[in-house]
């Protein structure tokens, strides 16, 4: 398989368990983190719908990075 489609086969498996993630509200309401390797998926739930936002290494400083880039509403 390959590592992209490992990371849609994630995001899948985040829809069915959508509060499964910690949530981190300082980003945002209903954000909320998923990890897949080296890579952080952040997504919001609305509406019992999951919305990724962004794919971030997580070697990034995320809270600097989404200070500068803050994610959608």
């Amino acid at each position: 398989m390959t590592y992209v489609r490992e990371l849609r086969h994630r995001c899948a498996r985040i829809g069915e368990f959508p509060h499964a993630g910690p949530p981190r509200p300082q980003w945002g309401e209903g954000v909320r983190i998923g990890v897949h390797g080296k890579y952080v998926i952040v997504y919001r739930v609305r509406d019992e719908t999951v919305h990724v936002l962004r794919v971030v290494h997580g070697a990034r400083d995320l809270d600097t990075l989404f200070e500068a880039e803050p994610l959608p509403e």
